[in-house]
């Protein structure tokens, strides 16, 4: 849903943004990437 909301054209930075907002909210970093990895190949 973050991914969707996000507004930024660069993948990469938007990639970033979300992770920093995930990590700040008690998620753990490989959570967040099987999660990007499964958002991503939709």
């Amino acid at each position: 849903k973050k991914w969707e909301k996000t507004k930024e054209p660069d993948e990469f930075k938007k990639k970033y943004k979300i992770i920093h907002y995930l990590m700040s909210k008690g998620f753990e970093q490989d959570l967040i990437q099987e999660a990007l990895e499964t958002v991503k190949s939709r």
